[in-house]
């Protein structure tokens, strides 16, 4: 019985499915929600979309899971996002003004140089080291906040992820989520995004 059980809580983890998380963003004892999405990107490859209107315009489709604001690289940046053999690739710059990255979370330890002081909606893409992802929204927070969230997320939740990134800053954040034939959970960008990282179906 023991066995089934852990079979059947691998299924869930492993799927992609939407999830609600609180946690602490200062020493206070503070907290604010997060909205991930996460995913096997063996089961469900991500896409690129450039400059849509809406998030929601970009991927409402019965095909697409969910979709996240993300941002466009600056010259000085480099950033990859493919898909090969079914497991994403990420490469991102260290520049923590560029409009995607800085990293968030390491294997090798916290992230130097991020800022404390402003405050912005934010989008970001966690990594578990294999096949396994989450993009994720959160509220008006900085990076220094969103990076000990990130961490408190990592150690706690059930799948540990071991890098993450900031894939977008300001008003164009924004994340859609589908809920089958229900109407989807849409956290609305306020702005157009530079472009979308949406999941979708094989």
């Amino acid at each position: 019985m023991k066995a089934l059980l852990f079979f059947l809580l691998s299924i869930t983890i492993a799927s992609a499915q939407y999830q609600k998380l609180d946690a602490p963003v200062n020493n206070d004892g503070r907290s604010l929600s997060f909205h991930l999405y996460h995913f096997d990107a063996h089961k469900n490859p991500a896409q690129l979309h450039s400059k849509p209107k809406r998030i929601e315009s970009a991927i409402h489709t019965r095909s697409h899971l969910a979709g996240v604001a993300l941002g466009t690289p600056s010259p000085e940046q480099t950033f990859t996002l493919i898909t090969q053999q079914g497991i994403l690739k990420v490469t991102a710059g260290k520049n923590a003004g560029s409009a995607i990255g800085p990293c968030l979370l390491s294997q090798t330890g916290n992230p130097a140089g991020l800022d404390g002081k402003h405050h912005a909606r934010r989008t970001f893409l966690l990594h578990n080291g294999a096949n396994l992802w989450a993009i994720g929204y959160a509220p008006s927070i900085s990076q220094q906040q969103l990076a000990k969230a990130l961490q408190h997320i990592s150690r706690k939740g059930n799948i540990r992820y071991t890098t993450a990134y900031q894939l977008n800053a300001g008003n164009s954040s924004g994340l859609w989520v589908s809920k089958g034939n229900y109407h989807p959970f849409y956290l609305k960008e306020l702005q157009s995004p530079a472009c979308v990282l949406s999941v979708r179906l094989r």
